[in-house]
């Protein structure tokens, strides 16, 4: 089995794991995508929090929810 490390899950990493996971024979493959934080931050959205338009909960998604999505 090959094996696919990613380090990082910003951007670029986690659209290069959708990109090839797409690509690549996954019987072939196995992916790893390493980041320090399970969070992502939308930060622009930050600005909406004071006037109540974004919450808590709508700037902050778990990255793996950005992984693998068809």
């Amino acid at each position: 089995m090959k094996k696919l490390l990613i380090l990082g899950a910003g951007t670029a990493g986690t659209m290069m794991l959708n990109k090839l996971y797409k690509i690549l024979d996954l019987n072939e493959w196995e992916f790893t995508i390493v980041d320090q934080y399970k969070t992502h931050y939308y930060q622009p959205g930050f600005l909406f929090i004071p006037f109540g338009i974004y919450t808590k909960q709508d700037v902050t998604k778990p990255k793996y929810d950005f992984f693998l999505q068809e």
